[in-house]
Protein backbone atom coordinates (compact mmCIF):
# COMPACT_ATOMS: atom_id res chain seq x y z
CA UNK A 1 0.00 0.00 0.00
CA UNK A 2 2.82 2.42 0.88
CA UNK A 3 4.54 1.68 -2.43
CA UNK A 4 1.38 2.77 -4.24
CA UNK A 5 1.36 6.10 -2.42
CA UNK A 6 5.07 6.61 -3.19
CA UNK A 7 4.21 6.12 -6.86
CA UNK A 8 1.35 8.62 -6.58
CA UNK A 9 3.62 11.20 -4.95
CA UNK A 10 6.17 10.76 -7.74
CA UNK A 11 3.44 11.07 -10.36
CA UNK A 12 2.05 14.25 -8.80
CA UNK A 13 5.51 15.79 -8.50
CA UNK A 14 6.15 14.94 -12.16
CA UNK A 15 2.88 16.59 -13.18
CA UNK A 16 3.72 19.64 -11.06
CA UNK A 17 7.11 19.90 -12.76
CA UNK A 18 5.41 19.62 -16.15
CA UNK A 19 2.88 22.31 -15.17
CA UNK A 20 5.76 24.55 -14.06
CA UNK A 21 7.50 23.94 -17.38
CA UNK A 22 4.39 24.89 -19.33
CA UNK A 23 3.83 27.89 -17.05
CA UNK A 24 7.34 29.13 -17.86
CA UNK A 25 6.63 28.67 -21.56
CA UNK A 26 3.45 30.73 -21.15
CA UNK A 27 5.45 33.57 -19.67
CA UNK A 28 7.36 33.57 -22.93
CA UNK A 29 4.06 34.47 -24.70
CA UNK A 30 2.79 31.00 -25.65
CA UNK A 31 -0.95 30.66 -25.00
CA UNK A 32 -1.20 26.97 -25.96
CA UNK A 33 1.16 25.99 -23.15
CA UNK A 34 -0.98 27.87 -20.62
CA UNK A 35 -4.03 25.90 -21.74
CA UNK A 36 -2.00 22.72 -21.39
CA UNK A 37 -0.86 23.81 -17.92
CA UNK A 38 -4.46 24.37 -16.80
CA UNK A 39 -5.46 20.98 -18.20
CA UNK A 40 -2.61 19.33 -16.27
CA UNK A 41 -3.66 21.05 -13.05
CA UNK A 42 -7.28 20.00 -13.58
CA UNK A 43 -6.28 16.40 -14.29
CA UNK A 44 -4.07 16.37 -11.20
CA UNK A 45 -6.96 17.60 -9.02
CA UNK A 46 -9.29 14.97 -10.48
CA UNK A 47 -6.69 12.27 -9.88
CA UNK A 48 -6.19 13.34 -6.25
CA UNK A 49 -9.96 13.38 -5.66
CA UNK A 50 -10.29 9.93 -7.22
CA UNK A 51 -7.54 8.55 -4.97
CA UNK A 52 -9.08 10.15 -1.90
CA UNK A 53 -12.56 8.72 -2.49
CA UNK A 54 -11.17 5.36 -3.62
CA UNK A 55 -9.19 5.15 -0.38
CA UNK A 56 -12.27 6.07 1.66
CA UNK A 57 -14.26 3.30 -0.04
CA UNK A 58 -11.38 0.85 0.43
CA UNK A 59 -11.13 1.57 4.17
CA UNK A 60 -14.83 0.83 4.78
Amino acid sequence: MAAGYDLVVKLISLMAAEATFYGNMFRSFNLISMERCLIDILLTCCFICYLHFHRQAYLR
